[in-house]
């Protein structure tokens, strides 16, 4: 009976053997196949920005009232305007509109304005902004903002003219653009 049980045990390990050949050879041939089927991909790049920032003064109109007239030193730049007024009875007045144009492909907005004509010099002319975008407006790709900024003589009904010419300017003016979030 002994030599029963002995080769039980033999047929036994022999098949446990066999079992984890098997096995072994199994995960040795999924380690060969995923090897042979695997690929390593590789992902670059390069972010630029192409926006271009194109925001500029684009004119500068008269408009007068009265007997007034556009001087000589009216001009503008890329970021600059200038304007002279020439007012010769009460009620003269003159406006000019100064056009800001976005030429660029991105879109800005108004940061902050500040257009103050001076409160001193002429007791004879009011100089008033009668048209302003309001900060934060938009100004799109190819859109544009105006300014109107209105020179009056102002009548004083009997009181005499000035025995001088008298001016008055806009004592500091100025509008900042940023680039707008979409």
């Amino acid at each position: 009976m002994k030599k029963l049980t002995t080769r039980k045990k033999q047929k036994g390990v022999d098949k446990k053997s066999i079992i984890i050949a098997t096995l072994a050879v199994a995960v040795g041939a999924m380690a060969v196949g995923y090897a042979a089927f695997a690929t390593t991909l590789n992902i670059g790049g390069t972010a630029t920005i192409v926006g271009e920032w194109d925001v500029e003064i684009t004119g500068i109109t008269f408009s007068g009232t009265g007997q007034a007239k556009d001087g000589d030193n009216t001009a503008y730049t890329a970021t600059t305007a200038t304007f002279d007024c020439e007012l010769y009875a009460p009620g003269d007045a003159c406006e000019y509109t100064i056009t800001v144009s976005n030429n660029g492909t991105v879109k800005a907005a108004l940061d902050s304005i500040a257009l103050t004509p001076s409160s001193t010099n002429s007791e004879y002319i009011e100089m008033e902004v009668t048209a302003q975008p309001s900060a934060n407006d938009i100004l799109a790709v190819n859109g544009t903002h105006t300014v109107k900024i209105k020179s009056t003589y102002k009548d004083f009904g009997n009181n005499p003219a000035p025995a001088t010419n008298t001016a008055r300017t806009l004592s500091s003016g100025t509008l900042i653009y940023k680039q707008a979030a979409n």
